[in-house]
């Protein structure tokens, strides 16, 4: 059976959608999600809990949110599960910047079946290397993801 992947982190998205094949294995996205345009009509997952009229209001509606409920985003559990992923990529370095590993390990745990969530958190350009080559393999295109890394 073919992977059903959920990418929660647009940079996941736009490395699982480089990867040759990628693409057409990707099931839903988050709101964030705008390259590559054509996934567009993919349902989202997560969404942010939070609009901005200006720059200047950012910083505190972000912390005025983080104070209150720890997060900046909502995971549609209810529409994930419907999804049925088998990998659903995600990272551990901000938590502004997306939903939490905690939270997606949470939700992940309570599915049948349960989804592999890979968590991808680079810090220097080896590990964006690493990260290919580990969406690669979660997904079943090891050599495509290597034959892409030979290309950067």
């Amino acid at each position: 059976m073919q992977p059903r992947i959920v990418s929660l982190l647009p940079s996941a998205t736009e490395i699982l959608c480089a990867i040759p094949g990628g693409k057409q294995l990707l099931v839903a996205r988050s709101s964030e999600d705008d390259f590559p345009v054509d996934i567009s009509h993919l349902p989202t997952v997560i969404d942010p809990l939070l609009e901005f009229t200006s720059l200047a209001s950012v910083d505190q509606k972000v912390t005025e949110k983080m104070k209150e409920l720890g997060t900046l985003y909502v995971v549609d559990k209810t529409k994930l599960e419907d999804l049925c992923p088998s990998v659903i990529l995600t990272q551990d370095l901000c938590r502004v910047c997306s939903v939490d590993l905690m939270t997606v390990e949470r939700i992940a745990i309570e599915m049948n079946p349960r989804p592999t969530v890979l968590n991808l958190s680079p810090v220097c350009i080896e590990d964006v290397f690493d990260n290919i080559r580990e969406v690669g393999q979660a997904v079943g295109l090891v050599r495509e993801a290597e034959e892409y890394c030979n290309e950067l």
